[in-house]
């Protein structure tokens, strides 16, 4: 993909925009003080976003750019079970973080409750969504820097390194060769933040995402909510636009042939302080948020002497965590159950679009603008078209739809469908010209050379895409809340619709299970990683 591509994206997007300026339904009647105050205040809440998403990425950025590189490079201890771990915590859902660090430093956590009044605990207001945010954001920023790394030019490291010393090598060589990774890292880890109500919602930040969510239940006229975020879907459709469009020009620049193995450099005297650094920070982000929650899942209260006592009980934990199947196991089957139609359907959908994606021609366009406009598009917005779509009497079969979890599949499967895209065009980009063009000598079609021979090399590849696509969507809560039937109970909204007055064990261990689930997924796609195809 071309610059040319990048233009045409752009104006694409213009238009888009404009239509929904168009679309947005503002009453002629009404005052244009009305129409100022909207504009106003979205562009207030526009501002809010945009400071949120630049403390996350100034924060997120620079830890995950030394965790890529100290994963990625170095000789250091543990690289392996550390590398899974951090990779593991791309997996949690945000309300799960926000519900992690809500049940030690929050409202009702076990750190609030033991050091004072809870009008004031250690996390609230518009800090505590940047640092949910940052922490959340820190393990991607790693994952697409390192990247980066590991397909950065071996053998010019290499002659470097007859001239210089390894530090050297690594701040004039290596790093400047990252340099679209760590933009791209910043400008997904921006849009993530922006384009998410869960922490805002929690810890009452008026954020364009959340006014977004909650004003539709408070205002009737969908046209004035729209006009309030108008700006907001703005500035996630530029981040999206930006952040794709780089995407697909630095992965195109990947070689598509095998990669040798990275350049490892050696830390001599600073190996032990390197890995003591890392696990630190491995323990803040994930080992914090996760002590939290277990001691929060087994705390018992007792009087003694007139005042209360909290303590950590095994026997109330093995308790807990016993009866939450029985007493949540509707709420994880539907969970499981959009989660594998989603991304089943992300998978199919997102094949196609990654095959002619592959080449560097306008055959990208298509699977770039629609990833692109699916992450601006907010989800709380996404969920209102499917209901517009489906919540109708003619024809009929649409309003049957409506009341089954198709719709929360729909919604949730837009979420999803960029990133599958990503992973599979990538992955379908390493296909060798060579096989494609034997199979066609041989007599091979198009459709029989994807399916007889692209498919069966790159399954694990397609595997990866799925258990990514199913942690994301599983675990998805913007994009489905306002699309869920009435009879239909899933794990992020149980949870959700528990923890704005503070965390308590129920919460805690529904939160535990899912964290099981999510290792489990992590080290399914380690596996397959460790034998990715060549």
């Amino acid at each position: 993909m071309n610059r040319r591509i990048f233009v045409v994206l752009t104006v694409l997007a213009g238009v888009v925009l404009g239509a929904l300026v168009i679309s947005t339904d503002v009453d002629a009647e009404r005052a244009s003080a009305l129409h100022r105050w909207l504009i106003q205040s979205g562009f207030d809440l526009a501002l809010i976003s945009g400071q949120l998403a630049l403390l996350t990425v100034v924060f997120a950025v620079p830890c995950g750019v030394l965790f890529a590189a100290c994963l990625t490079r170095t000789d250091m201890w543990g690289r392996g079970v550390a590398t899974w771990f951090l990779v593991s915590l791309i997996f949690l859902p945000l309300y799960l973080q926000a519900a992690a660090w809500n049940a030690g430093f929050g409202r009702m956590g076990w750190y609030s409750l033991s050091t004072g009044p809870l009008v004031e605990p250690l996390l609230s207001g518009f800090e505590a969504a940047v640092w949910v945010h940052t922490m959340a954001a820190i393990p991607w920023v790693a994952l697409i820097v390192g990247v980066g790394l590991r397909l950065t030019e071996r053998n010019l490291e290499e002659q470097a390194l007859l001239q210089w010393p390894q530090w050297r090598v690594f701040g004039f060589v290596t790093l400047p060769r990252v340099i679209p990774a760590v933009i791209v890292a910043a400008l997904w880890a921006a849009l993530s933040t922006t384009g998410e109500m869960v922490v805002t919602d929690i810890f009452q930040v008026r954020a364009y995402a959340e006014v977004l969510y909650s004003g539709f239940a408070l205002l009737p006229d969908a046209g004035l909510v729209t006009a309030r975020v108008l700006p907001g879907i703005v500035l996630v459709a530029m981040l999206s636009l930006g952040a794709f469009a780089l995407a697909f020009l630095f992965a195109a620049q990947a070689p598509t042939q095998s990669l040798r193995a990275p350049l490892q450099f050696q830390l001599g005297r600073w190996k032990w302080p390197v890995t003591g650094w890392v696990w630190l920070g491995l323990l803040v982000i994930g080992g914090v948020p996760l002590g939290n929650l277990i001691y929060k899942a087994g705390v018992v209260a007792t009087m003694h002497e007139g005042a209360r006592i909290r303590h950590w009980s095994l026997e109330k934990f093995i308790e807990i965590m016993a009866a939450t199947p029985g007493r949540f196991g509707e709420a994880f089957g539907w969970t499981l159950v959009i989660g594998v139609s989603a991304a089943t359907l992300a998978t199919v959908l997102a094949l196609p679009l990654a095959w002619f994606a592959r080449k560097r021609s306008w055959a990208a366009a298509p699977a770039c603008l629609i990833a692109a406009l699916l992450l601006a598009i907010p989800g709380p917005l996404v969920g209102l078209t499917v209901e517009w779509v489906l919540n109708r009497n003619q024809p009929a079969f649409l309003g049957w739809l409506y009341d089954t979890p198709f719709a929360p599949v729909l919604a949730v499967t837009c979420r999803v469908l960029p990133v599958a895209i990503l992973i599979l065009w990538f992955a379908l980009r390493t296909v060798h010209r060579q096989t494609l063009e034997a199979a066609a000598m041989d007599g091979a079609g198009r459709l029989r050379t994807f399916f007889v021979v692209v498919i069966p090399q790159r399954w694990r590849s397609l595997t990866i895409a799925w258990v990514i696509t199913f942690a994301l969507a599983a675990g998805d809560l913007s994009w489905t809340s306002l699309v869920l039937p009435a009879d239909v109970m899933t794990v992020p909204f149980q949870v959700f619709a528990l923890i704005h007055s503070g965390v308590r064990y129920d919460e805690a261990a529904i939160c535990l299970y899912v964290l099981l689930a999510v290792f489990t997924a992590s080290a399914v796609v380690r596996s397959l990683a460790r034998r990715w195809d060549a």
